[in-house]
């Protein structure tokens, strides 16, 4: 413990005092500067309204004001050091004092032994010691400057603090955009919820002020639905940007409470319908469409109907809901307004804003999706035995053709835009309820599908189908137009015959050759002669009595029950009926026929067509009529066949020399 310890004491204490006031006089200014920078920002943006990148702009501007204000302001302060030395200087400056507060301070250090006189010293050092105990250091060291800065920070704070309790909201709004939220100043009109189609694009308490980039399909219309609070004027407006184009309005016009509830009734009358139908996702469109009617009043229940298409136990819950907010209907919705637009066509990528009274959304975007391009392919495969007919295949891309009977029918599809496919299905269209069939992936890209045929009607193609295709691709877009294809039956049509015989009264024992022909489009199966015994009647019979008591018997004319194809048609050949031989049915029994004088056979060709595993269509050809007689009538026959045989020669002659002609 040294004799000037009182003044090391009050030098210390006068320093820590100076350096806080430094501090104070540095971030005073500091603190000022950045609140009215704050403050500065804060009008500029309210007045404005600035985006993003303004807003960016702003902020740049005004911390490099900021920095300015540090460097010009608080580095002079905080740059000051001062030792023990220096403020015994200032002290004795301020008191006027002779510099004997130095020297002491200076004489009390061990090398201060080698300067001169000890004695000397320790009567300075005695001295100073003694000043010490009655000296007040802080005299004359008044900081007018620290006082005033921190004035002016008092008034800041002060204004700050105003502002914030009189604008809440505007202050909460404004400390969100600082962090570049999409975030708008509180406004009379509050725009709650942008759809458009049936997609939700702006939510404002998920979303804010800026509404989500949505993406639909090219060619399509935008339908706007805009939902509003607080002062509701009579219309809105929604501008768009495409590129390189200068901006295009819509007007928004607003809904009635009516025109809304009839979009929710029309609604539920079709949920409930397509409940009752089992019908409850017809490509996704029915579900789209139906939420695309909630959206804007329920906006829940569209998400629940998009989400649970094909889930009758939750479209269930859902149609209960319509039904209360109908039975409730105004109720609480009558606080908003829908505004409604429709752009007629989606042509190219476009930029919207959204404006309803002094409300305004942040520009938006609206991606152009394509369509799936699809190509069907319909590949017959007729049956086994008709492939070989040499008829020329349909063109696979061709939506109708003919198919012959029973033919297999592939039916492909191919995405030429190569989007990938999610599902692609067909529907047979008929007097019944449409069917449905899935197609299936045959690729791993999902561009080619393909149906199972087993198990549908293309399997086996029996009578004339129509039918739609529709697809949906990875994006949930469908075909703007299903594909309709019509597949009709080709007939296979029944064989033809014919049969001739030279002699047609014949003896009972009489072999007479049948020359017959038979033809078909691709093959017969069976050729038969049915032959009918008439016996002589004793006295008058009518027709129908003489058919039922007929005697008849079937010969095949094809013993090895082979089928007979295109190849080897047309058949012609030669029969030898063996009347001798010829055994008829009496009784389920075949016996002798023993033909008499009198007695008539009636002979008919009949032709079985071939169709594979199918039954085949029969033809007859017109009978041929044998009279069994004696020698006698034979030969009368035989002649009165030469008499006109002579007499058509004759005939022939005359034509031919101009005999008998009038001149």
């Amino acid at each position: 413990m040294t004799q000037l310890n009182t003044l090391h004491r009050h030098l210390a204490t006068l320093r820590r005092s100076r350096v806080l006031s430094r501090w104070t006089t540095a971030y005073s200014a500091v603190i000022t500067a950045a609140l009215c920078l704050l403050l500065a920002v804060f009008a500029i943006d309210v007045a404005f309204q600035m985006d993003v990148l303004q807003r960016v702009l702003v902020m740049a501007l005004a911390a490099a004001g900021l920095v300015w204000c540090f460097r010009r302001y608080a580095v002079p302060e905080l740059g000051v050091r001062e030792d023990e030395i220096e403020l015994a200087l200032l002290v004795e400056q301020k008191h006027h004092i002779s510099s004997d507060l130095v020297a002491a301070i200076q004489f009390e250090q061990p090398q201060a032994a080698a300067w001169g006189s000890r004695q000397l010293e320790e009567k300075v050092i005695e001295s100073v010691s003694d000043l010490s105990r009655r000296l007040d250091v802080f005299e004359g060291f008044a900081q007018p400057k620290s006082r005033r800065r921190t004035a002016w920070l008092l008034i800041t704070l002060i204004v700050t603090a105003a502002i914030v309790i009189r604008f809440p909201d505007y202050t909460g709004a404004f400390l969100q955009r600082l962090c570049l939220a999409s975030v708008h100043y509180p406004s009379d009109t509050v725009i709650e919820q942008i759809a458009i189609n049936h997609r939700t694009v702006l939510d404002r308490r998920q979303h804010g002020a800026g509404p989500a980039d949505a993406k639909f399909a090219e060619g399509y219309p935008l339908d706007f639905w805009v939902r509003c609070s607080g002062i509701l004027p009579e219309n809105g407006r929604a501008e768009f940007r495409a590129a390189g184009d200068r901006k295009r309005p819509l007007e928004l016009q607003q809904m009635t409470l009516d025109q809304r509830r009839e979009r929710l009734q029309q609604t539920a009358v079709a949920l409930r319908e397509g409940l009752a139908a089992g019908d409850l996702d017809l490509a996704g469109v029915w579900a789209r469409d139906l939420a695309t009617l909630a959206r804007i009043d329920a906006p829940e229940a569209a998400d629940a109907i998009e989400s649970a298409a094909g889930d009758a136990a939750r479209l269930e819950e859902t149609a209960a809901q319509l039904d209360q907010l109908l039975a409730s209907w105004p109720g609480l919705t009558e606080r908003t307004a829908v505004y409604a637009g429709r752009l007629p066509r989606l042509v190219s990528p476009l930029v919207y804003q959204v404006y309803v009274g002094d409300g305004w959304t942040d520009p938006a975007g609206v991606a152009m999706i394509p369509l799936p391009v699809v190509e069907s392919q319909l590949t017959p495969v007729p049956p086994s035995y008709a492939r070989a007919a040499g008829d020329k295949p349909p063109d696979p891309a061709a939506r109708q053709i003919s198919v012959l009977e029973g033919s297999e029918v592939k039916v492909a599809v191919q995405c030429t835009n190569r989007k990938k496919i999610s599902s692609a299905w067909l529907t047979v269209l008929g007097q019944a309820a449409p069917e449905r069939y899935d197609l299936t992936a045959q690729d791993q890209d999902a561009f080619h599908w393909s149906l199972a045929a087993a198990g549908s009607p293309f399997y086996r193609v029996i009578e004339p189908l129509r039918f739609e295709i529709q697809v949906r691709d990875e994006d949930g877009l469908h075909l703007e137009t299903p594909i309709r294809g019509h597949i009709r039956i080709k007939p296979d049509r029944p064989p033809i015959c014919a049969a001739a015989v030279v002699h047609k009264v014949v003896l009972p024992t009489a072999k007479p050759k049948i020359e017959y022909r038979v033809n078909d489009d691709y093959g017969v199966a069976k050729i038969f002669l049915q032959v009918a015994v008439e016996r002589q009647q004793r006295g008058g019979s009518d027709t129908t009595d003489r058919e039922a008591n007929m005697e008849r018997q079937s010969l095949s004319l094809l013993p090895d029950a082979q089928p007979v194809l295109t190849g080897r048609l047309p058949v012609e050949e030669r029969y030898v009926l063996d009347l001798a031989a010829l055994r008829i049915e009496r009784g389920g029994v075949l016996q002798p026929a023993n033909l008499v004088k009198g007695d008539r056979l009636k002979l008919t060709l009949e032709a079985v067509d071939y169709r594979g595993d199918l039954p085949g269509e029969s033809y007859q050809s017109d009978p041929l009529v044998l009279e069994i007689s004696d020698e006698a009538g034979v030969l009368a026959a035989i002649s009165q066949a030469d008499e006109k045989s002579e007499q058509r020669l004759t005939d022939i002659i005359k034509q031919q020399l101009g005999i008998g002609e009038t001149r």
